[in-house]
């Protein structure tokens, strides 16, 4: 018997062709075509049950990273002292969390942060005598008014938490 997709369909086209096209099939023909177009049938049948699997389980995982960015906005704003607004006006363009100094836009990535992380840690093995390690990025082709600057979590609370 056939096992791969594609030869078990070339092997249901040829018998196809053979039946419209040429002298008619014989009785074990009949029989192979009727066996090959139900294993064909199940093998499609089960790669639509592995999408719908899969499918759920993508959905799944949007959901639980929905909650967690809305946790994350939620510990972010209760760390700084922030006024939390994204959950109050769902649809709405606004700060995640707010207060008289800073507007906030809490997310979260599973993208590397390397370089990132890397700059972070040179800061602080440079930070002396109590200083907060600070990281200014530029990017070329970008006016330097629109630098990057970041600093760890810790560190930014300690200067403007509560």
């Amino acid at each position: 018997m056939i096992s791969d997709k594609d030869a078990l369909w070339d092997r249901i086209d040829a018998l196809h062709d053979k039946r419209v096209l040429g002298a008619g099939l014989s009785t074990e023909e009949e029989q192979e075509l009727v066996e090959l177009t139900s294993k064909h049938e199940m093998i499609l049948e089960q790669e639509r049950a592995d999408l719908d699997y899969k499918r759920l389980k993508r959905q799944k995982v949007a959901k639980k990273a929905n909650k967690l960015f809305k946790r994350d906005e939620d510990w972010v704003c209760e760390q700084l002292g922030l006024e939390r607004q994204g959950h109050m006006k769902r649809g709405l363009p606004v700060a995640d969390g707010v207060n008289e100094m800073f507007s906030v836009e809490v997310t979260r990535t599973n993208q590397s942060l390397a370089y990132i992380r890397g700059k972070i840690a040179e800061a602080k093995a440079h930070a002396t005598l109590g200083r907060t390690p600070t990281v200014v990025i530029f990017q070329d082709d970008y006016d330097r008014n629109h630098g990057i600057v970041l600093t760890e979590f810790h560190n930014w609370r300690d200067l403007h938490g509560k």
